[in-house]
Formats: C-alpha cells, sequence, structure tokens
C-alpha cells in the first residue's frame, strides 16, 4: 500500500506520516527509514541530528541513508517491512542536481524516479512518501529551477495515481484527499 505525504515546509508531514508507519508496522516487519538529505551545511547536519535522535526515542528505525539511487537498496527491504521515504524533493534534488556536472536529462530522472517507487512499493507491506508542496510560489526564471519544479509535479501526479492514501499537510493539519 502506497501514501503520500505533502505538505510545505514544517508542516508536520514527517511526524503524522511517521505516525502512521509505526502504526501499520507488523511483528515481523521493520521500519525502515530512507534518508534522503545530504549534509550540506552545519544548520542540515543540525536537523538530520535531531531527527535521527527523535526517531530513536519514538520507534525502533533502520535508518538507510541514500540521496540518490534509491534503487540499490531494494535488497535491503523485506515484504513485510514498512518503508518510510523522506522526502521526494530532496531526493529529486540529488538526482538532477549532485551527480554531475552535465546537463540532466528530466526525462531519464523521471523514469528512474518512477521505476525506483513502483519497485519500492512492491518490495514492502506498505510505502509512505513525504514531499513538500512548492507549487503557490512564483515561477522561477532560472531553467533548470523550472525544471525541477514541473518534475517533482509530474512525479507528485504519478504518485497520486498510485497511492491508496493521499495526504496534504496544513499547519499541522491532515487533509485526506484520497482514501483513509
Amino acid at each position: 500500500m502506497l501514501t503520500f505525504l505533502c505538505g510545505g515546509v514544517r508542516s508536520g508531514k514527517s511526524s503524522y506520516g511517521e505516525s502512521l508507519a509505526v502504526k501499520k508496522k507488523r511483528d515481523e516487519g521493520r521500519l525502515i527509514y530512507i534518508a534522503t538529505a545530504v549534509k550540506t551545511d552545519e544548520e542540515m547536519e543540525e536537523r538530520i541530528a535531531h531527527h535521527q535522535h527523535k526517531r530513536a526515542l519514538e520507534a525502533d528505525w533502520h535508518t538507510l541513508e541514500r540521496p540518490y539511487h534509491l534503487l540499490s537498496l531494494i535488497h535491503e527491504i523485506a515484504p513485510t517491512d514498512v518503508v518510510f521515504l523522506d522526502c521526494l524533493t530532496t531526493w529529486l534534488s540529488n538526482e538532477m542536481f549532485f551527480q554531475s556536472s552535465e546537463k540532466v536529462q528530466t526525462a531519464a530522472v523521471k523514469e528512474r524516479m518512477m521505476k525506483t517507487i513502483d519497485q519500492l512499493n512492491r518490495h514492502c507491506s506498505e510505502l509512505f512518501i513525504i514531499s513538500n508542496d512548492l507549487f503557490h510560489e512564483p515561477v522561477a526564471e532560472e531553467e533548470s529551477v523550472r525544471q525541477y519544479v514541473q518534475l517533482l509535479g509530474e512525479i507528485h501526479q504519478y504518485i497520486v495515481k498510485k497511492a491508496h492514501v493521499a495526504i496534504q499537510m496544513e499547519h499541522g493539519v491532515p487533509i485526506y484527499w484520497k482514501g483513509r
């Protein structure tokens, strides 16, 4: 089953999603947390450390840190596991901007990410995907940023079509658009 949670920065989507994931865990499965963030500066290091500490206190999460090429994680996931991917926007940034200096082939990135999402969803009992809502901002002038936002929107639509549950977080309040 696929659950998609989207909302603004600091809207409560990760915390709410984590609580849902913990409830879905079965005795024979694990809670797998796929963390896509890259430690780029001191503030990011502090945020990552805070999230790791918080997760350790709340549940027995098995964290897999992978900024890109998430498909390589498939062999580490069991059919009884609950997988929590945090977050799609960071993963997309990593896929588009942090791997090479070559011009990004957005079609290839989109295809690779959709394939990975499908494989993750098939290889676990529950998949939770967290993403940021960036679509209320003015359209960027920079071509690469416009490509990023366009691709993010296309991937969001793809995920929501496949999702059993789609939730928008607004100020800590979940709004269910699909499923329950």
